[in-house]
């Protein structure tokens, strides 16, 4: 299942327009993601899923948008806040995408 989301670009009003998308197979899920992404992405999304297992496979598909970093960091500083292009919106937009792709995915549960 592939799903669009805007990654907000930092400063401007437009925005990236990328894919995630998921795979199941038997208890696994993989997400393919188009960035850099923090563990807490990976831990958010296992919260969502339970007890199903995870594997994230980041900067791979339908290019790359750079580092997405959750809204929280941007406050922090550090490298990856400071060389993203994306706004702090993009973290939690990508999180919904991908918990969207795994509910339409998986429709029995």
């Amino acid at each position: 299942m592939i799903i669009r989301y805007n990654a907000l670009l930092r400063g401007r009003k437009d925005a990236l327009t990328a894919r995630p998308a998921v795979l199941r197979l038997g208890e696994t899920w993989f997400s393919f993601l188009p960035g850099e992404i923090f563990l807490q992405l990976g831990n958010d999304l296992r919260a969502f899923l339970k007890d199903a297992r995870l594997l994230n496979v980041s900067n791979c598909f339908d290019s790359s948008v750079g580092y997405v970093v959750p809204a929280e960091f941007y406050d922090k500083g550090g490298y990856e806040v400071g060389v993203t292009h994306l706004a702090s919106p993009a973290y939690g937009n990508l999180l919904a995408a991908v918990e969207k792709a795994i509910r339409e995915s998986n429709p029995a549960e």
